[in-house]
């Protein structure tokens, strides 16, 4: 069932078996004996993990393995890796398909479709190509179990950092020693035992023992915390002591984005705090005061300010979370070595005009505002864990930690049966036109997202 590697200069994550789709070649996904998944009264789901980042708009066409019965088309548009996908099955065909298996054709794209196959660790094995029984149990206990398993794992960055965020606060929040077990088996996938960082960058190609970019930093937070003697801190320190002024700003003119504000200032923050180092307190406090002056606008908030002087991506969810996340858990740790007051006021200010926005399901719209853009389930958990955690630090008011409480709620209906997160905006591949789509996705970054809300939400949570 395994495929060889994509192709010498791309690797799929881990080492873990994969399976090749080609356009047009009809490709066993499950045979009938690994198909069965007992009864389901009302049926389920087909669902499958992709394994390596995948730039066009495919679908792939599900059918039977012997009958060759249609079940339907998945479009994946933009896919990255270790992203699962799922198709709804009515019960007479959710019971064909444990009967007869499933196979898959790529019916449009114009290169191959890498997914993760079975034999994944038992530990990552929701990620398996497999059928899901529809169930009518709350789906939050399986929210918990599968984020505190390698079932939600990302790329190493920005989206793994989500999850690792989560697992930290979660840990601290509630004393589990689960979520620092989970914790050390998400580290131990990129980081060897003799201390060497091995990962592949979004795209696919190997990163082994470099930063790929300041998205690649976040993950770094979490290890300064739970090691804050590791050497790969260094690594983290000399790439920004390489990069920015004292003033925030990059030594080389580039795009500044909000994304900034959470995965390079808060990392930073950190590493100062852990250090004792005023100076890096300092230089994190000025990359969120370039984002302050370069990105708030009368209009919005901009997820980017590029080099001729415009800005794209106005009041988009995960981009409004990034800089309030950014804000809320650099100040955590800034507010004993930096000067902090005007970043306080600014994260009072955004979150107020964030408040302004949320919906009457506790939500908020990809574009916050833009009524007529659906909800994005990631973007709204991000939001809403930075409001919790700045009220948990009285930076923010009781209001703040209610309008969390209402997105809690909201998100719930978005968890499917077996707890993964649903109702997510697709990863910003496909430009302004995909995110103002109605295209979502299952989004295991988003969970993170989601899993830092909840510890947030705990009146014990500190980290």
């Amino acid at each position: 069932m395994s495929a060889p590697a994509p192709s010498p200069s791309r690797r799929a994550p881990f080492g873990w078996p994969t399976l090749r789709l080609d356009p047009g070649a009809p490709t066993l996904l499950l045979p009938a004996t690994a198909a069965t998944a007992g009864t389901a009264p009302e049926g389920g789901w087909l669902r499958f993990t992709t394994s390596i980042d995948d730039r066009e708009v495919k679908h792939v066409a599900a059918s039977l393995a012997r009958s060759g019965r249609a079940l339907g088309v998945l479009e994946l548009a933009y896919a990255h890796s270790l992203e699962p996908f799922q198709l709804r099955l009515s019960t007479a065909d959710f019971a064909a398909a444990s009967a007869e298996g499933v196979s898959l054709t790529l019916t449009t794209g114009t290169s191959p479709l890498w997914l993760l196959a079975p034999g994944l660790p038992a530990d990552a094995a929701p990620l398996s190509p497999g059928l899901v029984p529809a169930t009518r149990d709350d789906p939050l206990p399986a929210f918990f179990k599968l984020l505190g398993s390698l079932a939600s794992v990302q790329t190493f960055g920005w989206m793994e950092g989500c999850v690792l965020d989560a697992l930290h606060d979660l840990h601290h929040a509630t004393g589990e020693a689960r979520w620092r077990c989970a914790l050390d088996a998400h580290f131990a996938l990129f980081i060897t035992p003799d201390k060497r960082l091995v990962y592949e960058n979004p795209k696919g190609f190997p990163a082994d023992d470099t930063i790929y970019g300041i998205e690649g930093t976040l993950p770094f937070a979490p290890l300064a915390k739970i090691a804050p003697e590791h050497p790969l801190l260094d690594l983290f320190h000399d790439y920004y002591r390489e990069q920015l002024r004292p003033d925030g700003t990059f030594a080389q003119p580039e795009m500044i984005s909000a994304e900034g504000s959470y995965t390079i200032a808060y990392p930073l923050a950190v590493l100062a705090q852990t250090r004792r180092d005023s100076a890096l307190a300092a230089l994190a406090a000025e990359v969120l005061r370039v984002r302050r002056t370069s990105l708030r606008r009368p209009e919005g908030l901009w997820l980017r300010h590029h080099e001729d002087d415009t800005r794209s991506f106005r009041s988009w969810a995960r981009g409004v979370a990034w800089y309030l996340l950014g804000l809320a858990r650099s100040l955590e740790h800034l507010r004993d070595l930096a000067e902090t007051a005007d970043l306080a006021a600014e994260l009072r200010s955004a979150a107020d005009w964030a408040l302004g926005h949320q919906r009457p399901d506790g939500l908020w719209g990809n574009f916050l505002d833009d009524p007529a853009t659906l909800a994005d389930t990631s973007g709204s958990a991000g939001i809403a864990a930075a409001l919790a955690r700045a009220a948990s630090l009285g930076l923010l008011e009781p209001a703040h930690r209610a309008a969390a409480e209402r997105c809690w709620h909201g998100l719930l209906g978005h968890l499917t049966c077996d707890g993964f997160l649903d109702g997510a905006a697709q990863s910003n591949r496909g430009g302004e036109a995909l995110q103002r789509a109605s295209y979502r996705v299952l989004s295991p970054m988003g969970m993170g997202l989601m899993g830092q809300l909840s510890a947030a939400l705990r009146p014990s949570a500190r980290s």
